[in-house]
C-alpha cells in the first residue's frame, strides 16, 4: 500500500481505482482481459502464487501487487449484453480470507456480470435520455424566447392601427364606417392573438384561459366571416349566412368561437 501511495486504511474503491490507473488493460494483447474480451470466454487462476504469475488473466505486473496485497486468487468474465454484443470485462480477486476460487465460481460471477451489463444498459440509456430530455428544453426555451420577441413585435404596429382607426371615426365617423368597424374588430383579435402568442407555454401545456362572457352568435359569426373572407375570395367562393342578429346568446369566449 505504501508503494502504491495509499493508506492502510483506503477505502477499496480507492484502491480499485489506483490499480486500474497504474496498470491499464492492454487490449493488444493475445492474452488475460483482451482474450476474454474477444472469446467471451472467462479466465480463472484458482491458486494465486509467484508461479501462475504470467497465468494471471489480469497481467502479471497487477496480479504481483495483488499477491503483496495478500491476493490468493483472481478471474475474469466477460460483461455481455442479452443480444451478445461484449460491454466489458469483471475483474475478481480473493484478498484477506484465504479462499480461493474454484470452477463453481463460475456461474455466480457470470450471473454477476449479466447484471452488471444491465445496469451499464440502463444507465446508458438514462444518460442518453436524460441528454435528450436537456436538448428538448433547450430547444423549447429558444423556442419561447423567439416567440416572445416575435409577439413583441407584431404588438407594436397593432396600437397605431387601433389609433389611427379612432382619429379617423373622430374626423368623419360616418364615412366607409364598416371599413373601420372591420379593421378595428380584426386588430383587436390581433391582439388578442399576441397575448395567446406572448403565453405559449400555457397553449402548449392545455392551460390556455377561456373569457367567457355572454355573446351573440350573429357577431361571432360576422368576425368567423371577416377572418375567413380572403380564403373565400381567392377560392371564388359564394357563402350566405343567415344568422338572427339577436336571441341566440351563448356563454363563450368570443375571439374562442370566432376561431
Amino acid at each position: 500500500l505504501r508503494r502504491l501511495g495509499l493508506s492502510l486504511h483506503c477505502f477499496d474503491v480507492e484502491l480499485t481505482h489506483e490499480l486500474a490507473r497504474r496498470y491499464p488493460i492492454d487490449l493488444a494483447t493475445e492474452r488475460g482481459v483482451a482474450q476474454v474480451l474477444r472469446t467471451w470466454t472467462p479466465a480463472m487462476v484458482s491458486h494465486l502464487d509467484e508461479e501462475a504469475l504470467e497465468a494471471c488473466p489480469l497481467g502479471a505486473e497487477l496480479c504481483a501487487t495483488l499477491l503483496e496485497l495478500g491476493a490468493r486468487s483472481c478471474m475474469v468474465v466477460p460483461i455481455r449484453r442479452d443480444d451478445g454484443e461484449t460491454m466489458g470485462a469483471l475483474s475478481l480477486a480473493m484478498i484477506g480470507s484465504g479462499r480461493c476460487y474454484a470452477p463453481e465460481d463460475l456461474g455466480p460471477a457470470m450471473s454477476l456480470a449479466s447484471r452488471a451489463a444491465l445496469a451499464i444498459e440502463r444507465a446508458r440509456l438514462y444518460r442518453e435520455a436524460r441528454a435528450e430530455r436537456e436538448r428538448a428544453e433547450q430547444a423549447s426555451l429558444a423556442k419561447d424566447q423567439f416567440l416572445a420577441m416575435l409577439g413583441h413585435e407584431l404588438r407594436n404596429p397593432l396600437a397605431p392601427i387601433l389609433t389611427a382607426v379612432q382619429l379617423m371615426r373622430l374626423r368623419d365617423g360616418a364615412a366607409n364606417r364598416r371599413e373601420l368597424e372591420i379593421i378595428e374588430r380584426q386588430a383587436e383579435h390581433m391582439v388578442r392573438l399576441v397575448d395567446d402568442l406572448l403565453d405559449v407555454s400555457r397553449i402548449v401545456h392545455g392551460k390556455i384561459e377561456l373569457r367567457r362572457a355572454p355573446v351573440e352568435l350573429a357577431v361571432a359569426a360576422t368576425k368567423a366571416l371577416e377572418i375567413a373572407s380572403p380564403l373565400l375570395h381567392d377560392g371564388a367562393h359564394q357563402l350566405h349566412v343567415s344568422v338572427p342578429p339577436s336571441g341566440l346568446r351563448v356563454d363563450a369566449d368570443e375571439a374562442r368561437l370566432a376561431q
